[in-house]
C-alpha cells in the first residue's frame, strides 16, 4: 500500500503505512525484505525534503546493507546519499 500511495504522489500516507511497518520490524525475518521498505520510506523522506529523517534512515540502511550484500540495493543507498547532500546543498 506504500508503495500505490508513492507511486500516485501521496508521499505522506505513504510513509504512514511505512511507520507501521516499521513498528513490527523485529518480525521482518527477511533482511532484504527490511532493506527495501527502509529505502522506500527513505525515497519518501528525501521527497518531502525531510533530510534530519532521511539521514537517519540511511545511516540503518548502510548497516543493513552490509548484511544483504545486493549490488542494486547498494546503488540505491548511494543515489540518495548524493540527493540528501544534494538537498543539504540547496537548502545552504
Amino acid at each position: 500500500m506504500g508503495n500505490l500511495c508513492d507511486i500516485y504522489g501521496d508521499h505522506f500516507r505513504a510513509i504512514r503505512y511505512y511507520q507501521k511497518i516499521d513498528s513490527i520490524d523485529h518480525a521482518i525475518s527477511s533482511r532484504s525484505l527490511r532493506l527495501k521498505y527502509k529505502l522506500y520510506m527513505l525515497a519518501c523522506y528525501i521527497y518531502l525534503n525531510r533530510i534530519k529523517e532521511a539521514k537517519e534512515l540511511i545511516k540503518e540502511c548502510e548497516e543493513l546493507s552490509i548484511l544483504v550484500s545486493d549490488k542494486v540495493l547498494s546503488g540505491q543507498i548511494h543515489l540518495y546519499q548524493a540527493k540528501i547532500h544534494r538537498s543539504e546543498i540547496n537548502i545552504e
